[in-house]
């Protein structure tokens, strides 16, 4: 089926004819997939980071399983703080392909991006018909341009500044997440740690609260206001929340860690 608005009245088609949508379309894919190839492939080098990367990757001892009725099940009953299989499977897979090699497992991530910023801008572009504006959201800090209410893209944007070491600029995205959606939970957890980060525990230890008492079972966000009770020198509080976070999940390698030291040093 032919591209509205390729052809003049009275115009011949041809089968295989590319239009000038499909080729303006074409040549925007190819621009999008050279500059993510680009901006992202320095990632190759680099390693694992010490934010939850153990948690997933590097201490897990259920990845070495592999694809077997043991790892399997406990893909399929094992979340951490929601359920995930998916994720987990694609994490035993790319063990068994890469091992430990940080740099695969990044770039791994890097092809994610690269099919989701396709796939973003061929359903804005349809939708929209505006494909030059659809790029840019596609690009993704633009987002915001087209949907500035929209907490998901907030939270996404900041936990980006986060991951880049832009702590300012990520707690007010998030900030603004959890104004637009009350509930979000990951939002405040993610804003705690962008307040910590800058230097602002007490305001941390404020937004850990909230995402606990919006969901008492948060293993993580118990586990990040533990460490920021412990770096205030509120070791025997902090040691709760620890003990809370291994309640929940007993596997968190992170908490397991710091509540040993906190023991040993007493």
């Amino acid at each position: 089926m032919g591209w509205r608005g390729d052809r003049r009245p009275g115009e011949p088609s041809f089968p295989g004819m590319m239009g000038t949508a499909q080729r303006r379309s074409l040549v925007v894919c190819l621009g999008l997939a050279l500059a993510i190839a680009v901006v992202y492939s320095p990632v190759r080098h680099c390693g694992f980071v010490s934010y939850d990367d153990s948690l997933y990757i590097t201490e897990n001892p259920h990845l070495p399983h592999g694809l077997t009725l043991r790892g399997l099940g406990w893909a399929f009953t094992t979340p951490l703080d929601q359920w995930m299989p998916v994720t987990w499977l694609a994490r035993i897979v790319e063990y068994r392909l890469f091992g430990l090699n940080a740099g695969a497992d990044h770039l791994v991530n890097v092809a994610f991006h690269l099919i989701n910023a396709l796939l973003l801008f061929n359903v804005l572009s349809r939708m929209t018909a505006e494909p030059w504006r659809s790029a840019l959201v596609a690009a993704y800090k633009n987002a915001l341009r087209i949907t500035p209410d929209d907490p998901y893209v907030q939270h996404d944007l900041g936990a980006l500044d986060l991951q880049t070491g832009q702590y300012g600029p990520a707690a007010e995205h998030l900030l603004l997440a959890v104004q637009l959606r009350p509930d979000y939970v990951e939002a405040y957890n993610d804003l705690g740690t962008a307040l910590w980060r800058a230097g602002r525990i007490q305001d941390a230890r404020k937004w850990y609260e909230r995402a606990i008492r919006l969901r008492p079972d948060f293993a993580l966000a118990h586990y990040n206001l533990g460490g920021a009770l412990e770096q205030t020198g509120q070791r025997t509080e902090a040691m709760a929340q620890y003990h809370e976070a291994l309640r929940l999940k007993p596997d968190l390698v992170e908490a397991q860690k710091r509540l040993a030291e906190l023991q040993a040093a007493r």
